[in-house]
């Protein structure tokens, strides 16, 4: 294992949530305005703003936890391949964010962290090391972005799309040597937490 891989274990009470995904409130069936997108719960509101109502309703009970990784969206722009789309998506990631953090920054103080909402898929990634290196730039630029915001922990959690098991031994090295490219070339630590595992 690499040397810029680190073994870690994330405890205690953890909340991830992305603040403009927040599924509360009862389901509304309701056509949401041209340019705008409709929430879960009871909001319709224009792209990239936060659910301020059902956020406000999960904030008090930030208290229970003691880490809590806020994550923005998934922006309708973003092109990992493309570096203006990619800048784009990222800076509409990060005015979320920066919205966040100025009406429950405060209040989280250090138990606050980012989570990046572009999850992706692990076994893209392990099979194409384009893919890889478009990861690495986007990561970079949107840790650096989050960063600004506030110095956090950052948490990533990709999907497998593929059992562990289905790879061979050719498979498991390149998803290795892709991964390091990733995790090599950060500037800042970024913790991972594989989601979907048993499939």
């Amino acid at each position: 294992m690499s040397s810029c891989w680190r073994r870690s274990t994330i405890t205690g009470r953890v909340l991830p949530f992305d603040s403009q995904a927040m599924p509360l409130g009862p389901p509304c069936n309701a056509t949401a305005p041209t340019g705008s997108h409709q929430a879960r719960g009871n909001e319709s509101m224009a792209y990239a703003e936060i659910f301020h109502r059902d956020v406000a309703k999960l904030a008090k009970h930030f208290h229970l936890f003691d880490k809590v990784y806020v994550g923005s969206l998934w922006p309708d722009e973003l092109d990992l391949g493309n570096a203006t789309r990619r800048s784009a998506a990222i800076a509409t990631q990060a005015r979320v964010l920066s919205e966040f953090h100025t009406s429950y920054g405060d209040a989280l103080g250090e138990k606050l962290g980012w989570y990046q909402t572009v999850e992706g898929s692990l076994n893209e990634i392990s099979g194409d090391a384009a893919s890889a290196s478009d990861w690495l730039a986007f990561h970079r630029e949107a840790m650096a972005a989050f960063h600004k915001i506030k110095p956090a922990q950052q948490l990533w959690s990709p999907n497998w799309q593929i059992k562990h098991g289905e790879y061979n031994a050719s498979g498991l090295a390149a998803m290795e040597a892709h991964f390091e490219t990733i995790f090599c070339g950060l500037d800042l630590p970024l913790a991972l937490h594989f989601q979907d595992v048993s499939h």
